[in-house]
């Protein structure tokens, strides 16, 4: 099992919100395929990341956001 997260950075705030699930996947190519998807919208980025994979990226002035796949730890 996978899990989409989002993850918000609030620029200029010492605090760092939890990042949140968002959805939940049976494999990690389905939910690669809905990043591809939402990287479609022109205002996400989408970047493959060493450390996260695929991961979509919004940007603001005051927040940025991220969304990547996990796996989920329970079911290794």
């Amino acid at each position: 099992m996978y899990f989409m997260l989002i993850a918000m950075v609030i620029h200029a705030s010492e605090s760092v919100p939890i990042p949140r699930i968002v959805q939940q996947y049976k494999s990690l190519d389905l939910c690669r395929q809905e990043l591809i998807r939402i990287a479609e919208d022109p205002r996400q980025e989408k970047i493959i990341s060493k450390v996260f994979g695929y991961t979509v990226i919004s940007k603001t002035e005051k927040i940025s956001t991220v969304a990547f796949c996990v796996k989920d730890s329970r079911s290794i």
